[in-house]
């Protein structure tokens, strides 16, 4: 079997795919396999090209082995994702438009880089000496859950199963920052019980009220506008920090195409000021950053990985464009 990360170059510009099966989408490949149906388990052998050492749905690929679709993998790294994994309720980083996959091979970087400050800095143009990452609700520091997230899900009533988990966390001595990253998904999302919402409303002593428009209620938030995961991390984050005697900033990570219109969606919700701001950040701005401040050849390995990210294909068959949208001018830099 192979072990690598399929690139943009690697993958076939169309793929014959019909009612019963989908070809390898990997270059030279002629292998058919069995056509996944929406809700079947992937990871079945009637689904993997052996070759190639993946399981092939109409839309996608998932890695037998995820150290393929992940940059960082030496010992440090693999120990660091044993760890998280003991707190992160769900993970699918093998699969080829994971987000999890993008924010560990994007933010590890940064962090193993020493670029998590400029990154701060980049997003809002002040100064930070010093920040603690948090990924998925694990802390390095505390080597558990991060105890003042545990704390907001304890006072807003979220059951452990099914409680908010920003993507990433950082914190600072004077800002706190909790960060939900998007790659091909949107910010689309709705509670599966609405009836259970009154707990927002009432925790933190009624905090709702104070970080929400007034006259807003809850479900044209959470259910009418569909921005429930946005509105749980600003209640909950905007709680933590207010507690900490911290500034706040809420940063939807997202691609330069994507969600152009949230700051002013989200933002019809909310309660804005200096203590506490919702921001838009583009995962392509990164890129720019890694660009201007590269220093060895990881740098040309994530670099290389922007340019080339594949993630997948329509249902014609055609293969989708890389997501990232990097200005040309720079590309061969």
């Amino acid at each position: 079997m192979s072990r690598m990360m399929f690139r943009y170059k690697n993958i076939k510009e169309t793929r014959r795919i019909n009612a019963k099966q989908v070809e390898c989408p990997i270059i030279g490949c002629d292998t058919f396999v069995d056509r996944a149906k929406r809700g079947d388990e992937l990871r079945q052998d009637k689904f993997l090209c052996r070759k190639h050492g993946i399981y092939i749905s109409p839309s996608t690929i998932e890695y037998d082995d995820e150290r393929c679709n992940l940059l960082w993998y030496e010992d440090a790294d693999r120990e660091l994702l044993g760890r998280i994994r003991k707190v992160k309720r769900e993970s699918r980083m093998a699969r080829e438009n994971s987000e999890d996959a993008v924010t560990w091979n994007v933010l590890r970087y940064l962090e193993k880089n020493v670029l998590l400050e400029k990154f701060l800095e980049t997003m809002t143009h002040e100064h930070f000496e010093h920040a603690d990452l948090v990924y998925w609700s694990y802390s390095c520091k505390e080597n558990d859950t991060w105890s003042l997230l545990t704390k907001a899900r304890t006072e807003f009533g979220e059951p452990c199963e099914r409680s908010s988990e920003p993507d990433i966390i950082i914190d600072t001595p004077q800002t706190l920052f909790f960060i939900e990253a998007k790659l091909t998904a949107d910010n689309n999302t709705t509670p599966s019980d609405p009836s259970k919402l009154q707990k927002y409303i009432d925790g933190g002593e009624n905090w709702f009220a104070s970080v929400f428009t007034p006259g807003i209620e809850i479900e044209d938030v959470a259910t009418d506008a569909k921005k429930y995961e946005l509105m749980r991390f600003w209640l909950l984050g905007s709680w933590i920090a207010e507690k900490t005697r911290k500034k706040f900033r809420l940063v939807n990570l997202v691609l330069s195409h994507k969600e152009r219109e949230i700051e002013d969606v989200f933002g019809e919700f909310i309660v804005q000021g200096e203590s506490k701001r919702f921001l838009r950040f583009e995962w392509e701005r990164i890129y720019d950053l890694i660009l201007d401040q590269r220093k060895n050849h990881e740098a040309d390995e994530i670099l290389d990985y922007f340019r080339e990210k594949s993630i997948g294909y329509y249902s014609s068959g055609k293969r989708k464009p890389v997501p990232f949208r990097l200005a040309s001018d720079r590309e061969n830099v």
